[in-house]
């Protein structure tokens, strides 16, 4: 796959979260020790996983040095 931004090679691999699924929250935002799914979703956050999954499917490109990854509402 060809990176979206300097159109170098692009790496499969995923992020892995060892126990809770993982979520995206936008910046300014602060997830505390206790936050639930329900309240990241109230903050504009979303889980990049369904609820029981701990890895996220994403690709690395060394080029440039970003990684994209795709929600799993995308799937």
């Amino acid at each position: 796959m060809e990176c979206p931004h300097c159109h170098g090679e692009l790496e499969a691999g995923n992020i892995i979260s060892p126990r809770d699924p993982i979520f995206w929250c936008p910046n300014g935002e602060k997830a505390g020790f206790f936050t639930t799914a329900r309240g990241l979703e109230r903050r504009g956050g979303f889980r990049l996983t369904r609820s029981f999954e701990r890895t996220a499917e994403a690709w690395y490109c060394r080029t440039c040095n970003r990684l994209t990854v795709f929600d799993a509402k995308a799937k």
